[in-house]
């Protein structure tokens, strides 16, 4: 019994991230992609962005300080927020179906042959 359970769709999400550098608040932002989209879905096979938008992109600049007043410097903090169109095959797990078989418990202990033998009388 086959059934075609592979299913593609197209999804668009809105994902932000945050980080020290550039480099860094993209891939925060991207990395949430997987973990959106696995709530969703029950058994996830690829995920392929097909287009990435940035919305919006800020950098945060502060000046840090050493004991409140020594050794100022300059700090950064880049957030980004990126609008993702996605292409996503699944596996719809409602579609599969399971045979069902009686078979002994795999983690039970097997009985040496001696126990199992009925006496002889």
């Amino acid at each position: 019994m086959k059934s075609d359970s592979q299913k593609i769709q197209e999804k668009i999400l809105t994902v932000s991230g945050n980080g020290k550098g550039k480099k860094e608040a993209m891939a925060d932002a991207l990395s949430k992609i997987s973990k959106s989209i696995s709530q969703d879905m029950d058994l996830t096979i690829q995920i392929t962005p097909v287009s990435v938008e940035v919305v919006e992109a800020r950098v945060n600049e502060y000046i840090e300080h050493f004991l409140f007043f020594f050794l100022p410097r300059k700090r950064e903090m880049y957030q980004v927020t990126l609008r993702v169109k996605t292409e996503i095959k699944y596996l719809d797990l409602k579609e599969i179906e399971f045979i069902k078989n009686q078979v002994a418990d795999p983690n039970g202990i097997q009985l040496p042959r001696f126990f199992s033998r009925q006496r002889e009388e």
